[in-house]
C-alpha cells in the first residue's frame, strides 16, 4: 500500500500530515498540482459533518487518466464516504476533469497526535 505519486520520505517526514492540515484550514483552493494533474477542493462544514468536493483535472493534452480511484479510510472517530462522479467511470479525458464528493462525519472526539 501507500500513496501513489508521493515519496515515502514525504509521508514519513510529517510534510504530508501538515499539507493535509493546511488543506483543511484553507477551505477552498488547489490541493495539488504538477504538470499532469491538478486537484482542487471546496469544503463545507456544519456541526459534526463535512462535505468536500474534489475536482481532478487532467492537465495532459494527449493522455487520458484511466482507473481514477479516490479512497478515504474511516476511523473510529471519522466516518468517510467517497462518491466519484459515475459519469466519469474512473476516466478523465485529456484536458478533462472528474468530480468526487467526500462525506465526513465526526462520531466522537479525537486527539491530534
Amino acid at each position: 500500500g501507500g500513496v501513489v505519486g508521493v515519496s515515502e520520505e514525504v509521508i514519513q517526514s510529517g510534510r504530508m500530515r501538515q499539507w493535509f492540515i493546511d488543506a483543511v484550514k484553507a477551505g477552498t483552493g488547489t490541493l495539488y498540482e504538477d504538470g499532469h494533474v491538478a486537484v482542487l477542493a471546496k469544503q463545507a462544514f456544519q456541526a459534526h459533518k463535512a462535505q468536500i468536493m474534489l475536482l481532478v483535472r487532467n492537465l495532459d493534452p494527449a493522455t487520458p487518466i484511466t482507473n481514477l480511484n479516490i479512497t478515504a479510510a474511516s476511523t473510529a472517530e471519522l466516518a468517510m464516504q467517497v462518491q466519484l462522479d459515475p459519469a466519469s467511470q474512473g476516466r478523465v479525458a485529456p484536458r478533462g476533469q472528474a468530480q468526487a464528493r467526500v462525506l465526513v462525519e465526526c462520531g466522537e472526539a479525537f486527539a491530534d497526535t
